[in-house]
């Protein structure tokens, strides 16, 4: 049986009726036993009965309560130890009033107040009210046999009719009572099956907690993951932006060295084209000079032909001194020539110079080209894994998310069926207390109905008691 068709069942409601801590339901009832207490007295006093039958009648009264009271301590014994709640799963249990108990006080209170009234009433006994002396007042006239065997007969039959009425009530008693042993043990089961259907519930209400305190950890540890790979994304993110930065002053510096670069080869190209020019220069002034010195070569022959010439013609005494000018101016250009050349030679020393200087400075160049390419490749390659690492992250991330998502969905969903069912129950609650209401109200109403119809038999009945009356008074004072 599940707990919901527990709920359903006739013995959950009459254990919540039963069990219910309402004050204004408690006192109810305890009126409505009193005014039938109330009600049963007064019949008892309108009859007059006997101290002798009202002894035996308490005796009776005591011997059922003897059995009743037997009845429950073999129904107390024979219950189960399992079955007994502890102190503090059921504490509610504890503080409940038990209404039957307070009636059998009810009953045992208005038993002794009939027999100090009985007592006080009773003429054998030295306390006598104003109406026990008028009646010893009359008992000391010598009524007539006639009145009597009148009186007689009617005290018979009043006796006859207060036996039967006492044999009524017994039976009524008796049928109390062991009503009251079955309301006692149905009690015993309810609390038993309450007891088991409690534990089954706290272990039910322990296990839906554990369930949530393990997603609520599995969630805190998920938000964790989640915030450690934010913040370690954040983090790559602002190295990523570090490297960047560096990246880009070395794109600056790159630029700046291509732009030195670019310069150098446009001086080094002018420096080529000047030392092509120069080159060219020289070929042709070494070319001019290999010419002026065939030439001198040629002119030296023919000079020293001229010479031997003149040799001759001197000897001859016929000496020109025109060739000897010419031979001197000539030599005189080859000087100047030989000084050009010179000049020549150390300025192109001086460019060879400059010209290994900026190659020494391309090669510095280059090798700082080089070293930064490789840091550019270095820094590629850490930059391409820190992408890497931040995609991994934050497919993580997202998987990491979409399962939060899907348990905080379930988590929803599981509340949503719970929210349900309690509206559900209690609904169901709030009808059956109101039909539980509404069919005391009829109870209540036709009670109502029964004690004014039994007022009236009541009256009627003494409405022929009184004629009788009449008629005796009417046939003595014949």
């Amino acid at each position: 049986m599940s707990h919901y068709d527990f709920l359903d069942t006739d013995e959950y409601q009459l254990m919540n009726n039963m069990l219910k801590v309402d004050p204004l339901f408690r006192q109810h009832t305890i009126s409505t036993l009193q005014a039938n207490l109330e009600h049963v007295m007064k019949r008892l006093e309108s009859l007059e009965i006997k101290p002798i039958e009202k002894k035996l009648a308490v005796q009776e009264i005591n011997d059922l309560k003897k059995e009743a009271e037997f009845k429950d301590s073999e129904a107390k014994e024979a219950e189960p130890k399992g079955a007994e709640l502890e102190d503090s799963e059921t504490p509610k249990l504890e503080n409940i009033p038990d209404v039957l108990e307070l009636y059998k006080k009810y009953l045992k209170s208005l038993i002794m107040q009939g027999r100090n009234q009985t007592a006080l009433n009773n003429p054998k006994i030295g306390i006598q009210d104003s109406e026990a002396k008028e009646d010893s007042d009359a008992a000391l006239r010598t009524p007539s046999a006639e009145f009597q065997l009148l009186k007689i007969k009617s005290l018979t039959r009043q006796n006859s009719e207060l036996n039967q009425e006492n044999q009524k009530l017994t039976e009524e008693l008796k049928n109390s009572q062991m009503e009251l042993t079955l309301v006692n043990c149905q009690l015993a089961d309810l609390r038993q099956g309450l007891g088991k259907k409690l534990n089954e519930m706290q272990n039910r209400y322990d296990d839906l907690i554990n369930k949530v305190a393990t997603l609520e950890s599995m969630n805190l540890k998920e938000s964790f993951d989640r915030k450690r790979a934010e913040i370690e994304v954040e983090e790559f993110s602002k190295e990523l932006e570090v490297v960047n930065l560096k990246n880009e002053d070395l794109e600056a510096e790159l630029a700046e060295l291509k732009g030195k670069m670019a310069e150098k080869k446009e001086e080094e190209e002018s420096l080529n084209l000047k030392n092509r020019g120069l080159e060219a220069e020289l070929t042709d002034l070494k070319s001019k000079l290999a010419e002026n010195k065939e030439r001198q070569k040629k002119d030296q022959k023919i000079m020293e032909a001229e010479l031997a010439e003149l040799k001759g013609k001197l000897t001859k005494k016929k000496v020109s001194l025109k060739h000897v000018f010419e031979f001197r101016a000539v030599n005189q250009k080859n000087q100047d020539l030989e000084a050009e050349l010179t000049d020549l030679k150390s300025k192109f020393a001086e460019i060879q110079e400059e010209q290994i200087s900026v190659n020494l400075k391309n090669d510095e160049l280059e090798a700082e080209l080089t070293d930064l390419k490789t840091k550019l490749a270095e820094k590629d390659e850490h930059i391409l894994k820190y992408q890497e690492f931040a995609k991994k992250t934050w497919i993580e991330g997202s998987v990491q998310k979409q399962k939060y998502n899907k348990l905080e969905a379930e988590l929803a969903k599981r509340l949503e069926v719970e929210k349900r069912a309690e509206y559900e129950r209690m609904i169901e609650e709030a009808r059956r207390e109101g039909a539980e209401d509404s069919e005391e109200d009829e109870e209540e109403e036709e009670e109502e109905e029964e004690e004014e119809e039994e007022g009236e038999e009541s009256e009627d009945s003494e409405a022929p008691e009184e004629e009788e009356d009449s008629d005796e008074s009417g046939a003595e004072n014949k």
